[in-house]
């Protein structure tokens, strides 16, 4: 009971301190990256950003920003940032955990690396760890993918350790649960439309922007966790805000869409 309340603790003042940071995406993105590692006891983590000019499955496009914090030395950051910036598939558990993403409806998915290769000889053999991770000395590590529309961006937290020590069930739901909130900071608001948009619940918005980046009805309600009913009812009471009969009209009030 202590430990989860600890984590519930962490996880608010966490949440609370990435509210009260300057409006700095990557500011933010590096105290998000730490406070887990923290949090979760990881030493090392990344935030990648990647981006798509085609569907989020394409990887000859994909180009990506990274943030990354706890190494012992400069060059190996540098080695491992540049890495994840040129390579479409920078991670073993990169292609699964996308399909399992499109699988629970292009929802967040939180998986350790455990549940992808549950066998050590198999993770061990990949060409990425048998190269890199053992010279970097990352043995454990899990990632988690917050998706971003239809446009091929998707969110990424990696989070390894150095010691062969598996992350636990209980630490995989905290970094999901944590993961999932953020779509204030993964997409800010950048819609310029009518002034009952300032009337709205953080739930409508969060159900707004979604709409905004091209997302079904049920890709919203797997991305924020929530029932197709409950989003319907969401959807429709921006419907009444705006005066509005579907959803193309409520687009045709703001003047662009959502962009990130």
């Amino acid at each position: 009971m202590a430990t989860n309340t600890t984590h519930i603790r962490g996880a608010l003042r966490l949440a609370n301190e990435l509210h009260d940071l300057a409006d700095d995406t990557l500011l933010r993105r590096r105290h998000l990256v730490s406070g887990l590692c923290t949090l979760i006891g990881a030493d090392v983590g990344l935030s990648v950003i990647r981006h798509s000019n085609g569907s989020v499955t394409s990887t000859s496009t994909a180009r990506a920003t990274v943030t990354s914090v706890g190494w012992d030395n400069t060059d190996r950051q540098r080695a491992v940032e540049h890495h994840f910036r040129e390579h479409p598939e920078p991670s073993p558990l990169f292609g699964a955990m996308v399909r399992q993403s499109i699988r629970n409806g292009w929802a967040v998915t939180t998986q350790r690396r455990k549940e992808v290769f549950p066998k050590d000889d198999v993770w061990t053999s990949q060409p990425l760890v048998s190269q890199f991770r053992e010279q970097w000395g990352l043995h454990e590590c899990m990632a988690s993918i917050f998706p971003l529309g239809r446009a091929g961006r998707a969110a990424w937290i990696f989070l390894y350790r150095q010691a062969r020590d598996p992350f636990t069930a209980r630490q995989c739901e905290l970094l999901h649960v944590i993961h999932g909130e953020l779509d204030w900071m993964y997409r800010p608001a950048r819609v310029s439309g009518p002034p009952e948009f300032a009337t709205l619940t953080i739930r409508q918005r969060q159900t707004l922007y979604r709409l905004l980046a091209g997302d079904s009805e049920k890709q919203v309600a797997a991305g924020l966790g929530l029932s197709r009913h409950t989003v319907h009812v969401h959807v429709k009471s921006l419907y009444r805000t705006f005066k509005v009969h579907s959803r193309n009209e409520l687009l045709a009030k703001f003047v662009r869409p959502m962009e990130k």
